[in-house]
């Protein structure tokens, strides 16, 4: 981690202040690690992933929590009825754009939340099974769009790059240690539309070349 904060900011001209752990494998060695190389925000709990091991007083939350010194932006969640997880990431990659619309909904109701959404390098692209041709997948670009438009529109949303939202937190812990929490469920009628976009998107792959 050190050699990759001293490169990063050799690349960019800037430190990094924050860390995602792959596959969401984090623990106590993590939290440890960040404190030894000089990073101070972490985002990587999710609740109810096999590889995550930090655990929270509050059991399953979205809520913003201090370890020690290192600050936890977890990613927000919401309960899953259909099959998969118990929990699933508010994002529209993986999931029917209406099932997050509706999410946010119900989490916007209880509050002003931090809303953490996820996204991957790859989160727009599609490929066959042997992984030797891509292509953007339009309809996915489609559903970001509409999540971003819709978070735009909201005249309560305030947009914050970590960089920033680590300020506001420096000079206010309040600002996101108390915000409302809440983690929705999600109805069952979302679970066929997600199931039907994944069979898509594999059926594709599959009569790719």
């Amino acid at each position: 981690l050190p050699q990759a904060r001293q490169r990063f900011q050799r690349w960019f001209g800037v430190l990094p202040v924050a860390y995602r752990a792959g596959d969401w494998s984090v623990n106590s060695d993590t939290l440890e690690a960040l404190r030894g190389a000089g990073i101070p925000v972490d985002s990587s709990c999710f609740f109810g992933w096999p590889a995550c091991e930090l655990k929270s007083p509050e059991g399953v939350s979205n809520r913003p929590r201090r370890y020690g010194d290192i600050l936890e932006l977890p990613p927000t969640i919401f309960k899953n009825r259909g099959p998969g997880r118990p929990y699933r990431l508010l994002s529209t990659d993986g999931q029917p754009y209406g099932e997050v619309a509706d999410v946010m909904r119900r989490l916007t109701a209880v509050g002003s939340p931090l809303l953490v959404s996820v996204y991957h390098s790859f989160s727009f692209l599609g490929w066959n099974p042997r992984r030797t041709r891509y292509w953007i997948e339009h309809g996915e670009v489609r559903k970001f769009e509409r999540f971003v438009e819709a978070i735009a529109r909201d005249p309560r949303a305030e947009h914050l790059t970590v960089c920033a939202l680590y300020e506001r937190y420096r000079r206010d812990p309040a600002f996101l240690l108390e915000r409302p929490d809440g983690v929705p469920e999600s109805p069952v009628r979302f679970a066929v539309p997600r199931l039907m976009e994944r069979a898509v998107s594999m059926a594709r792959g599959w009569m790719s070349p």
